[in-house]
């Protein structure tokens, strides 16, 4: 059984349409974002060095990356892709992102300070510059991570569908989509 969980992966997300109709709260008055870009991209080295290209091809491939700070210091991080065409595309390996739209994902905050409404408030943040070049945005979460369903919510998103993956070595070999 051990052998087939490795090869094997099931993984349920909730997936989420942004109202921009209503306005968006920031919570944490601590926190100040800053674009991602070539000049500061390497911040994320302090905290994961393993990430530092991965966000630079982020930035090639003409994805949103935003950092928050408090006090001086990286606390967390949110990425989106952009899709300014017409026509769908599939992103991430999984989510048929409709044109004209914006997929928000790779988002984490900082462990020592979770719990303080930084999720909340970098998606805020995040969704102000994205309804700046797109009328939709999608953002997905695991099922059972509660906090991050929690802030989404909070943060104007509402529940439109559950997408069930399989995975095969990592590669997602069935996508089932459950619209709510």
């Amino acid at each position: 059984m051990k052998f087939l969980k490795k090869i094997f992966d099931i993984r349920r997300h909730y997936y989420y349409r942004v109202d921009k109709t209503l306005p968006f709260s920031f919570p944490n008055q601590e926190l100040y974002t800053k674009a991602v870009s070539v000049e500061n991209y390497q911040d994320i080295d302090e905290y994961f060095p393993k990430h530092t290209s991965k966000f630079y091809n982020f930035i090639k491939h003409g994805d949103k990356g935003m950092y928050g700070y408090i006090n001086g210091r990286l606390v967390a991080y949110a990425w989106a892709i952009l899709n300014r065409q017409k026509k769908s595309k599939k992103v991430c390996g999984y989510f048929n992102l409709p044109g004209d739209a914006a997929f928000v994902h790779f988002c984490r905050v900082m462990n020592d300070f979770q719990g303080q409404k930084i999720y909340q408030t970098m998606l805020a943040y995040m969704y102000n510059e994205l309804f700046q070049e797109v009328n939709d945005i999608y953002i997905d979460t695991e099922i059972d991570n509660l906090p991050a369903n929690q802030a989404i919510r909070k943060s104007n998103g509402k529940v439109i569908g559950k997408l069930t993956m399989v995975l095969c070595l990592k590669q997602t070999v069935l996508t089932l989509k459950t619209v709510i």
